[in-house]
């Protein structure tokens, strides 16, 4: 009966309560870091929002940041995760990226003009799905299919 009138709030009055149990509870060490880590994400995520990257890098993954890609990444080695994130941004060695940074002379793929005699832009799908150059890799990696990839 003591206990149910405790928890309604109508037992003794604070200035007959010891020194201990008056005014708040203090909070829990693993509560006080949950809400800091909790205020900490939801400044940065304000403070990402605001910055010009974001709006490049969000066309890629709308979560932040970027969770599909960590889940990713997670089980490459720094090499694989790099280019893997190179590719997903567009700021990969191809000349498409190269050429405008004047750091090629020219953005057609040199194998396709070689090899098919045709000009094609060196692109990442044209790079990785349709050069004939790489071809037989290909279809070592990933099979007769390589639009699956």
């Amino acid at each position: 009966m003591a206990a149910k009138v405790a928890t309604q709030g109508e037992s003794s009055s604070e200035h007959r309560l010891p020194p201990a149990p008056r005014g708040r509870l203090p909070q829990s060490v693993a509560a006080a870091k949950q809400d800091c880590r909790a205020e900490l994400q939801k400044q940065w995520a304000e403070r990402w929002k605001a910055l010009p990257r974001f709006a490049k890098l969000s066309r890629f993954d709308d979560a932040l940041p970027m969770k599909s890609f960590q889940k990713v990444r997670d089980g490459l080695t720094w090499v694989q995760a790099s280019l893997l994130l190179q590719i997903r941004t567009g700021r990969v060695s191809l000349k498409f990226y190269l050429f405008p940074i004047k750091k090629a002379e020219t953005d057609k793929c040199l194998a396709c003009e070689q090899v098919a005699k045709r000009a094609v832009k060196e692109l990442i799908r044209h790079y990785l799905l349709e050069c004939p150059a790489y071809q037989n890799e290909r279809y070592q990696l990933v099979g007769r299919n390589a639009w699956d990839m």
